[in-house]
């Protein structure tokens, strides 16, 4: 394989549908929850990835629908697998057709290079 190749797929199964909400103060130790429609092939607003985000990662997410992103920080995530008969996992299958979904909470975060210091500051 040249160094330009494209590496193989990854099956389905491995491959997790993430679905990401934004997480803000509404008062009163409250908080509310909005969906982030991310763009991609099937339209449904979800993130395939073999790769999702961990709890104090960044990520920048662009809503596609709200035209509107900017960068957060991964708070809490909760999976979703499939059952053994279900529709991602026919009987007829060894494994699932489908991968586990992922909801992703994040909340809007300052970029990985915050409260750096001022060059000229530290030149006196």
């Amino acid at each position: 394989m040249s160094e330009y190749a494209r590496p193989p797929l990854p099956h389905p199964s491995a491959v997790v549908l993430c679905r990401f909400y934004v997480r803000s103060p509404a008062g009163d130790g409250q908080f509310r929850y909005e969906s982030v429609e991310v763009g991609n092939r099937a339209g449904d607003g979800r993130l395939p990835t073999p790769h999702p985000p961990l709890p104090g990662d960044l990520v920048f997410l662009w809503d596609t629908t709200e035209k509107k992103g900017g960068q957060f920080r991964v708070i809490e995530r909760a999976w979703s697998h499939a059952s053994w008969g279900s529709v991602n996992w026919p009987h007829s299958e060894t494994m699932p057709v489908h991968g586990p979904s992922l909801d992703i909470i994040v909340e809007a975060a300052d970029g990985l290079f915050r409260d750096e210091a001022d060059e000229a500051a530290g030149a006196s």
